[in-house]
């Protein structure tokens, strides 16, 4: 089983091998340079203990890489949860105006039949009104003939 790995120009292979491909020379000469530096003893030339080294080296790496592989996951997953949160609260949200304005919808049609209502009365008002004002009117030029008449036939007698 192969694992690869692509970051920038250095390529990251474990294949279970011995071989020194997992890095490139210039790490793993950083890396020498570093343990020699700490203690120039500790490192012998023998070209097994500096494989065993290595591969010490390569294993802390990956351990390394891979908790923080994990600690990324965690944190996706968190964020995964606080989307899916945040997404059915936007649902909710939504279904509350949906009912919400289909509650407005019902009162501004009912409010509009209203309206109506109002206009139908206040025509018919008005029309009575208008009906009786003609009424009052032709009832005094009746009874302001019927008064002339009244006087002129006073006069004749």
């Amino acid at each position: 089983m192969s694992m690869m790995m692509s970051s920038g120009s250095n390529e990251i292979r474990d294949g279970g091998s011995d071989d020194c491909s997992f890095f490139d020379d210039d790490i793993v000469k950083l890396i020498l340079q570093r343990e020699n530096h700490k203690n120039p003893n500790c490192f012998r030339p023998r070209k097994s203990l500096g494989r065993h080294w290595l591969q010490v080296e390569k294993s802390q790496i990956l351990a390394l890489k891979h908790a923080s592989i994990q600690s990324i996951e965690r944190q996706c997953l968190m964020l995964d949860q606080k989307i899916a949160t945040e997404i059915v609260m936007m649902i909710s949200i939504n279904v509350s105006i949906a009912e919400f304005y289909g509650t407005l919808k019902n009162e501004v049609e009912e409010l509009k039949e209203l309206d109506q209502e109002r206009d139908k009365y206040y025509k018919l008002k008005c029309s009575e009104m208008n009906e009786f004002m003609q009424n009052v009117e032709r009832f005094r030029s009746e009874n302001r003939l019927q008064v002339k008449n009244l006087r002129d036939q006073v006069k004749e007698v």
